[in-house]
């Protein structure tokens, strides 16, 4: 079991390479959402908050080998594409640019996403990258609203 723990938190060994694990670890999710976003907005609505607890569930699990929030544990950075890229269309450049501002959303953490850090466990460690696809979401949403 400690293997396929380790395998989903670090987002199929993404989380472990260098540099910026956290970039590496968005991949899968990033892939996930163009593979199964294009079936309707309750799938992608489902999708994403599955992802959410099973990023609470697994970042819990693999701190206990890993270490709180360690590097190597990016299941969070997949549930915060998948948050960034929901009601998002199905077009590339879209996506490559909620790739984008997901990213540097989570490295800049913006309030309240800073303070979400300090909750327990898999929470604090899930939270944070919610809120960073949350504000990287809308941003995308304002650029939506003005280039279409």
């Amino acid at each position: 079991m400690k293997g396929f723990v380790r395998l989903l938190a670090t987002g199929i060994y993404t989380g472990e390479m260098r540099p910026f694990p956290g970039t590496w670890g968005t991949l899968p999710g990033f892939a996930l959402c163009i593979f199964l976003f294009g079936f309707g907005v309750e799938l992608q609505i489902g999708i994403t908050i599955v992802t959410i607890f099973l990023s609470v569930l697994f970042a819990s699990l693999a701190e206990r080998d890993l270490g709180h929030d360690a590097k190597p544990i990016v299941i969070d950075e997949i549930a915060g594409i998948m948050v960034t890229l929901v009601f998002v269309p199905r077009v590339w450049y879209y996506y490559v640019l909620g790739f984008l501002f997901f990213r540097a959303m989570d490295v800049i953490k913006l309030p309240p996403a800073r303070q979400s850090e300090s909750l327990p466990s898999g929470w604090g460690i899930t939270a944070d990258d919610v809120m960073a696809g949350i504000y990287a979401n809308l941003l995308l949403q304002v650029v939506i609203y003005f280039t279409k």
